[in-house]
């Protein structure tokens, strides 16, 4: 991911980016597929890609960093949900339920019954998974300016005559 130098962070705070916003958008979601699909065989090489993918993408002007920060933070609870409610889902359908019946057992399930059906069946903690799936990422590129604080002489190479060596 560290190839991929295009954005920093796309939020701005600026009214100028209305009329280009959905261009921004489309842009990157197309290099995110195009990426996507590319790489796939470096990280999985012995698993064809089954089908294309697809990813959607929104830009929203938010304004001010407050409410920026509310919905990231609104986003990251989200993504736990999600999580939470697949791990569930798919450790039900791996040990023999039916997508139809796991659906219907995780219907109107709160936190804690998804804790309690992970770990009672299955010795999962769910509080034990990895942060990145609990809680998603975000990465945020900052460019860094740094002063060499050290002068340390370098040596040049003889000059030359004019026309070159010979």
């Amino acid at each position: 991911i560290t190839e991929f130098v295009i954005i920093a962070c796309a939020i701005s705070l600026s009214r100028y980016l209305r009329p280009c916003h959905s261009k921004i958008m489309t842009t990157l979601v197309s290099y995110f597929a195009a990426s996507y699909v590319f790489r796939w065989p470096q990280f999985f090489p012995t698993t064809p890609l089954k089908y294309p993918p697809a990813f959607d993408g929104r830009v929203v002007l938010y304004p001010s960093v407050k409410n920026l920060r509310d919905y990231l933070s609104w986003r990251q609870a989200d993504c736990h949900i999600n999580n939470q409610y697949n791990t569930c889902f798919w450790s039900l359908v791996h040990s023999g339920v039916s997508t139809t019946d796991a659906e219907k057992r995780l219907c109107g399930t709160l936190t804690s019954d998804k804790n309690e059906l992970l770990f009672s069946e299955f010795g999962i903690n769910y509080n034990d998974l990895p942060q990145l799936y609990r809680k998603g990422t975000t990465l945020i590129w900052h460019t860094v300016t740094e002063k060499s604080v050290s002068q340390v002489p370098v040596k040049m190479p003889p000059k030359q005559p004019e026309g070159g060596a010979r």
